[in-house]
């Protein structure tokens, strides 16, 4: 299959037998590759081989499995349903992925996940319900999720004064979450967010490592007038405290 330049929708990718399969973009430019598809999918070929880059967009209920050596060089984007990549190297390790509300990133196959080397990653859930509000990614049971020190950006979603605690931007809800001195961009599209303490990360277990204290705001809001805003790991959960200034 070739784009030639354009982003063509499917219904469904499916290739599982021996033979060769390629989606590829002969032409200049990134176009996306959006497969919209409410079935269980799994796809052996290959997604990016030879021409230029391009882009995909998953959404639809079903789940999109992917277990070829993929090359493409643009974004990874979850809009709905599963994307389960079952062996290391099935994603390329510069793309910027993308997960939004009530879609799943599943790496349970992989013992220890590590994200690319470049990648980086952008969550966008409400809540803590898989295939609902969450913004999840699965890891192996008894394994570990590992976001390297990447950059993580997190739109925030739920209240604008603190606590909160049930709309975490990203949910990992299997695997032990790991974290090397992440820098967190917060992105607050609604009203700016008043003292208090918000779930920004949810885990089903205990983390470890480390966080870039400091996160950067974007969206236009941020934090309220005269605030500061700290990130920090607090058992199973990376925090926002917000303090300081007039008011809430």
């Amino acid at each position: 299959m070739d784009l030639n330049g354009n982003s063509q929708e499917i219904a469904g990718l499916i290739h599982s037998g021996t033979t060769a399969a390629v989606v590829r973009n002969a032409r200049t430019g990134t176009p996306t590759l959006p497969i919209s598809n409410s079935a269980a999918d799994p796809f052996s070929g290959v997604l990016g081989t030879g021409g230029a880059s391009f882009a995909l967009a998953k959404s639809g209920t079903g789940t999109l499995t992917l277990s070829g050596a993929n090359t493409y060089t643009g974004g990874t984007t979850i809009n709905a349903g599963t994307l389960p990549v079952n062996t290391p190297g099935r994603l390329p390790a510069n793309s910027a992925i993308s997960i939004a509300a009530g879609a799943t990133f599943a790496v349970s196959t992989y013992a220890n996940y590590t994200l690319g080397a470049c990648a980086s990653l952008t969550v966008d859930g409400t809540g803590t319900i898989l295939g609902t509000n969450a913004a999840a990614i699965t890891g192996a049971a008894g394994g570990t999720v590992s976001l390297g020190s990447r950059p993580i950006a997190l739109v925030w979603g739920g209240a604008s004064s603190g606590p909160d605690s049930t709309h975490p931007p990203l949910v990992v809800s299997q695997g032990a979450l790991s974290l090397n001195g992440n820098t967190f961009t917060v992105v607050v599209p609604g009203t700016a967010s008043g003292t208090g303490g918000y779930t920004l990360i949810s885990t089903s277990s205990p983390l470890s490592g480390t966080v870039n204290a400091t996160p950067s705001f974007a969206g236009g809001n941020g934090v309220g007038g005269g605030k500061t805003g700290v990130a920090s790991i607090s058992g199973h959960n990376v925090i926002l405290t917000v303090s300081g200034g007039a008011g809430g």
